[in-house]
């Protein structure tokens, strides 16, 4: 946690917009493992589009190998949610698309 902050800080983004996103993917890595999968950790994606460079971020969950297809998608979709319910925060547009089906 301390290495995805000080990237994120050293990115330029603020303290309160560094809660926010911890929140938000917090919300996901606790929201998975309540529901069974195993938080492995945080990733971060940093690329360049239109000379901005830009963040994408994920909480890194491990479902059972037992799970069935069905239950996979399921848990996955209640995760994708997770900011939504668990912290009232919006969901970011790739949350959206995990949440279509």
């Amino acid at each position: 946690m301390h290495e995805y902050r000080y990237v994120l800080h050293k990115m330029g983004y603020s303290n309160e917009t560094i809660e926010v996103m911890l929140a938000h993917e917090n919300a996901h890595a606790n929201t998975g493992e309540r529901l069974g999968a195993e938080h492995k950790g945080y990733s971060l994606i940093i690329f360049k589009e239109d000379e901005v460079f830009k963040l994408r971020q994920f909480a890194v969950l491990k479902f059972p190998e037992k799970w069935t297809e069905q239950k996979k998608n399921k848990v996955s979709k209640d995760i994708a949610r997770a900011p939504e319910v668990y912290e009232n925060q919006e969901l970011s547009d790739g949350d959206k698309l995990n949440t279509e089906g």
